[in-house]
C-alpha cells in the first residue's frame, strides 16, 4: 500500500508539471474562450490590432518571457529526472524489503526445522535415560528385597546405624558441648567475678572522689562567704575612713578659707568707703572748681568790660 502511494503521489506531480507547462506556452499567446451552445468550450485566437502600437519594452519584455520559458523548460526536465530517480531509490528498497523478508522466512523456516530435530534427539535421550534408571533402580530394590528375606541385613543394619546415632546424638555431641562450653563458661565466670571485683573498687573510688569534690564545694563555699563578708567589713571601715577624711578635709577647708574670706571681706567694705570717700571729694572739687570759674569769669568781665571788646566778650561768652 505504501507503494502504490508513492506511485500515485509522483504521477500526480508530473501531471501537474504537465498542466503547469501548458499554461506556460500558452501564456504569451493572446486567446480568449468562446463556449459553445452545444458543443466543447473552445480557445480562439485574436489577430492584433493594426492600431496598435509596439511598446519601447515590448522587445525587452518578449525577451524576458523566452527566458523564462527556457528556464521554465529546464527545471520541468529537472524535476522530472529528480522525480524518475525518487521512484527507482523506492522501488529498490521495496526490493530489499521483499529479499529481506524471503530471507528472514527462509531463516524461521531453518530454525524451526533444526528446533524440531533438537527436540526429538532430545526427546529419544531422555526416554533411553529415563528406561536406565528406571531399571537401574528395580534391580536394586530387588537386589535389596533379597537381602532382607533371606537373613534380616538390613533390618539389622538399620538397628546398628540408628544406635550408632543416638549414641552419637545423645553421648557424643553432649559431652563435645560440655567440654567447649564448661571451659567458656568458666572463663565467662572467672571474667565476671572480676569485673565485679573491679566495679566495686571503681564504686568506691567514685563514691570518694565525690566526698572529696562535695568536701570541696563545701570548704570553697565557706571560704567565698567568709571572704565576702570580710571584704564588706573592710568595705565599710574604709567607707567610713574616707568620710571621716572628707570630714577633716572640709573643717581644714573652712578654717584655711576663712580668714580670706574676712580679709576680702574687709577689702571690699574699704574699697566701699574708698569709692563713697572719693565720690563726696570728687563733688566738693567740682563745686570749687565751679566757684572758681564763676569768679574768674566775673573778673575778665569787669576788667575788660563788655562794650569795649565785643570780640572777647564774644569769646568769654562761647567759653562760658
Amino acid at each position: 500500500m505504501a507503494e502504490e502511494g508513492l506511485k500515485l503521489d509522483f504521477g500526480h506531480k508530473v501531471a501537474d508539471e504537465s498542466k503547469y507547462g501548458d499554461l506556460d506556452e500558452g501564456k504569451m499567446e493572446n486567446t480568449v474562450t468562446i463556449p459553445a451552445p452545444a458543443g466543447k468550450t473552445k480557445e480562439v485566437k485574436l489577430a492584433s490590432s493594426p492600431n496598435t502600437k509596439k511598446s519601447k519594452r515590448y522587445d525587452h519584455i518578449t525577451e524576458e518571457a523566452e527566458r523564462l520559458q527556457s528556464d521554465q523548460t529546464y527545471l520541468r526536465a529537472q524535476a522530472i529526472a529528480k522525480n524518475r530517480a525518487f521512484q527507482q531509490r523506492i522501488t529498490a528498497l521495496h526490493e530489499r524489503i521483499k529479499r529481506w523478508e524471503v530471507r528472514c522466512e527462509d531463516e524461521t523456516t531453518a530454525r524451526e526445522k533444526e528446533d524440531a530435530e533438537i527436540r526429538v534427539k532430545i526427546s529419544s535421550q531422555l526416554a533411553i535415560l529415563t528406561e536406565d534408571f528406571n531399571s537401574k533402580l528395580d534391580n536394586k530394590y530387588e537386589s535389596i528385597e533379597m537381602q532382607s528375606k533371606e537373613g534380616g541385613v538390613v533390618s539389622n543394619r538399620y538397628d546398628e546405624w540408628y544406635k550408632d546415632f543416638r549414641y552419637f546424638v545423645d553421648v557424643i555431641v553432649p559431652d563435645v558441648i560440655e567440654k567447649q562450653q564448661g571451659e567458656v563458661t568458666r572463663h565467662l565466670k572467672k571474667a565476671r567475678e572480676t569485673f565485679d571485683i573491679d566495679n566495686t573498687k571503681l564504686l568506691k573510688r567514685e563514691s570518694q572522689i565525690v566526698e572529696r569534690f562535695e568536701e570541696h564545694v563545701e570548704r570553697t563555699k565557706n571560704d567565698f562567704t567568709q571572704e565576702n563578708k570580710t571584704r564588706l567589713r573592710a568595705q565599710r571601715v574604709l567607707e567610713e575612713l574616707i568620710d571621716e577624711r572628707n570630714r577633716i578635709w572640709d573643717r581644714c577647708e573652712e578654717d584655711f578659707y576663712s580668714p580670706f574670706m574676712t580679709e576680702i571681706q574687709e577689702c571690699k567694705d574699704m574699697m566701699a568707703k574708698c569709692i563713697a570717700d572719693r565720690e563726696v571729694n570728687d563733688k566738693i572739687t567740682l563745686k570749687s572748681m565751679k566757684e572758681s570759674m564763676d569768679k574768674i569769669q566775673k573778673v575778665i568781665l569787669k576788667n575788660f568790660g563788655v562794650g569795649g571788646g565785643g570780640g572777647g566778650g564774644g569769646k568769654v561768652e562761647s567759653k562760658k
